[in-house]
């Protein structure tokens, strides 16, 4: 009976056992971080920082890789929180926080809120913007393309990538440029980025910068996409390389180690999801 009960066990998990493929996973986060939306490491913390979804609390969290634990929790105060979707950063280290979630595409308040000496005395401005070409609220189905869960802050400059959520999706994300700055501003219509045309997974969930080599980095579920070569302010000119992880989650947040390390979290469901992994890249 005892070896019974043995191989029994072994094959229960060998069964268990997910293939991450491509990618490796790291850690496991704790459960009270269990719906990630935007993760970011600047020169100014060695710690990957974190935020979460609408309904959790309004705090940022420093996240020690080596150790697998949270080592700080600071909160946001005085921020409305209606629905963080992602995390950024500058040349200069300042932190970024979009609260730009707009599934309906109806959201007149859509903002971004800069977070300075957030590691000490934590003093926050606040961006808001509306898109120049939306002019309904909400559009019509077809037209519902204004949904943001990813941007990054570059050159002066806030750079969103639309979450297309059209009848009829054609495998694009609208890219939009915002001056950083206080107070109102444009969303400027650049173009459209082709993602997919299969368009399965292809909405796109976060977006990272390397500030040193320039390269973008763009996820959906089970994709990331690497955007390279392209002429300052102009990203649509870029080389687009696409990587298929072969692995799928409902994977919210990107950011890059360095140069040829991107870290991806996904959001926990069920028993699945709610870790850190880690893809290498040329």
């Amino acid at each position: 009976m005892k070896k019974l009960s043995i191989l029994f066990l072994a094959t229960f998990f060998a069964s268990c056992t997910t293939d991450f493929g491509n990618i490796e996973i790291l850690s496991s986060l704790p459960n009270d971080l269990d719906e990630i939306s935007g993760i970011e490491i600047t020169p100014k913390s060695p710690l990957l920082w974190m935020i979460d979804d609408h309904g959790n609390k309004p705090n940022l969290y420093g996240y020690n890789v080596s150790d697998k634990k949270v080592e700080k929790e600071i909160p946001v105060r005085g921020l409305k929180k209606i629905d963080w979707e992602d995390l950024a950063s500058d040349e200069e280290g300042n932190l970024y926080i979009g609260d730009f979630g707009n599934n309906k595409s109806k959201r007149k308040d859509l903002a971004i809120y800069k977070l300075l000496n957030w590691q000490d005395t934590l003093k926050v401005y606040r961006s808001i913007f509306k898109f120049e070409d939306q002019t309904e609220y909400p559009p019509k189905d077809n037209s519902q393309s204004f949904d943001v869960e990813a941007f990054i802050a570059t050159k002066n400059s806030f750079y969103i990538f639309t979450r297309n959520r059209t009848d009829g999706f054609d495998g694009t994300t609208s890219v939009y440029r915002i001056i950083n700055g206080p107070g109102q501003n444009d969303a400027v219509f650049l173009g459209k980025l082709k993602t997919c045309d299969d368009k399965s997974n292809c909405q796109i969930t976060s977006a990272a910068i390397d500030h040193a080599t320039g390269k973008i980095a763009l996820l959906s579920h089970d994709k990331v996409w690497i955007i390279s070569d392209y002429p300052e302010g102009n990203l649509l000119e870029g080389a687009v390389k696409k990587i298929q992880l072969e692995h799928s989650s409902q994977k919210e947040s990107i950011a890059f180690g360095d140069s040829k390390t991107l870290y991806i979290v996904d959001e926990r469901n069920g028993t699945e999801g709610g870790n850190l992994y880690k893809l290498t890249i040329d």
